[in-house]
């Protein structure tokens, strides 16, 4: 038993013609020839025990059944944004996503992040998890960086589905790289940074200073002491009471006095 992975067929669908360029007619005729290759494209590869992961846009209109009837193996389905309406009803197990394992020559289960969109992060991305994926149509950049793929019909000539083999040879011509603090390696100058964060600027340390000794002193000794702290201040009518609640607000603090 094989394991494949396709999307974005649009049985049905004469727009999909136009916009994605397809070799085919905008015509009835155009339209039946288009279901006719695909169904052709998929059977060619696809024995009748295999399993296919189908990730949307299977079908645009009419009942998916009449398809399946005529395609090979057993078929998981992705749910799409341009299925026919009630397409979940009339398919049993329809998902939104799913996390799967397949078997590659160098992995026995490597974990696989099945969505009709393509996701810039997913589950276990940083422990080496593929992310499948249709919807663009092979227009969104296929990112070097990222263990995912586009496995849309509209990416290869032929309309076929993609066997295992081929997506394992794609992703390893890529380097996974994280895009947030999943999987990302701290250097000591990242380290240097968060400790410098965290550390009080001199500013606040003199703040803080002034509010505690505001704090202490004596209610005649208020404006005396403001007068000696307050070189940042311009407001010679701010006293004692004015500058502690100045200086509260400036470190986020409640004022205590």
């Amino acid at each position: 038993m094989n394991i494949w992975f396709t999307a974005d067929h649009h049985f049905n669908h004469p727009g999909i013609i136009r916009v994605c360029r397809r070799p085919f007619e905008i015509t009835l005729d155009g339209l039946a020839a288009m279901n006719e290759a695909l169904i052709a494209a998929w059977n060619a590869r696809v024995q009748k025990h295999d399993t296919v992961y189908h990730l949307g846009d299977f079908l645009w209109r009419g009942d998916p059944q009449k398809f399946l009837a005529r395609l090979n193996g057993n078929v998981v389905f992705m749910r799409g944004n341009h299925d026919a309406r009630n397409f979940h009803n009339k398919v049993p197990g329809v998902h939104d996503v799913k996390l799967v394992n397949v078997p590659t020559a160098t992995n026995p289960e490597q974990q696989v992040w099945l969505s009709h969109y393509a996701h810039r992060t997913w589950p276990k991305s940083h422990y080496g998890t593929w992310h499948l994926y249709g919807h663009s149509h092979s227009s969104l950049w296929d990112d070097p960086n990222a263990l995912s793929m586009d496995v849309g019909v509209d990416t290869r000539p032929d309309f076929a589905p993609y066997s295992v083999d081929e997506i394992a040879a794609h992703m390893a011509r890529k380097r996974f790289k994280p895009v947030d603090h999943h999987g990302r390696q701290e250097t000591a100058e990242d380290k240097a940074e968060v400790l410098a964060s965290l550390e009080p600027t001199r500013k606040e340390v003199l703040l803080r200073a002034a509010y505690d000794l505001l704090k202490k002193a004596d209610e005649a000794h208020f404006v005396e002491q403001a007068t000696a702290i307050t070189v940042h201040y311009d407001d010679a009518e701010c006293d004692g009471h004015c500058l502690m609640e100045d200086i509260a607000a400036e470190l986020g603090i409640e004022n205590e006095k």
